[in-house]
């Protein structure tokens, strides 16, 4: 096992399959080489279950192995003091989006209380407005100066502005 470099990572080759390369200075960070030639690093962990993990850190290039190693102690530590990074990945890629949240939206709320025209006004919102804005964030991810962006941005119809304000704080 050698240390993992700039010179043992371009010295990589690919295989048939996936080939593992692991760093003699970090237990559980390597490299990983696919049959394609793509190299990635990853971190190999148990979490607070005794459960064994792989978790990919990055893409050989986009970080470099120094980045990659850093990233690699952080999970390690983290992963010591009993937090899974990996669920943690997982729990925010599992996170609704604000476009989930204006379905259950309309359907628990709209579609049970309001008016056929109030539900046709809320639709008409939540499609030019609300949805191609901010729909595609997390909603863990929404901020109150995204708020505030959207309303200067409709500041044009300061009524409408207002009335997309409110069907977004509800």
């Amino acid at each position: 096992m050698p240390k993992l470099t700039k010179r043992t990572i371009d010295d990589a080759q690919p295989g048939a399959d996936r080939t593992f390369v692991w760093d003699s200075e970090l237990r559980g960070f390597g490299l990983v080489v696919q049959p394609t030639g793509t190299k990635s690093f990853l971190l190999q962990y148990r979490n607070a279950a005794g459960r064994s993990r792989r978790m990919m850190l990055g893409r050989y290039g986009a970080i470099t192995v120094d980045e990659a190693r850093t990233l690699a102690k952080a999970a390690l530590f983290g992963a010591a003091g009993g937090t899974d990074p990996m669920a943690e990945k997982r729990a925010y890629r599992q996170a609704p989006t604000l476009n989930d949240l204006f379905d259950r939206y309309v359907e628990e709320h709209v579609s049970a209380h309001n008016a056929a025209s109030t539900a046709k006004d809320v639709e008409a919102m939540l499609k030019t407005h609300l949805r191609p804005r901010v729909g595609a964030l997390k909603a863990t991810d929404f901020k109150r100066s995204d708020a505030s962006k959207l309303h200067a941005a409709l500041r044009a119809t300061p009524r409408r502005a207002n009335h997309v304000l409110a069907v977004l704080s509800k």
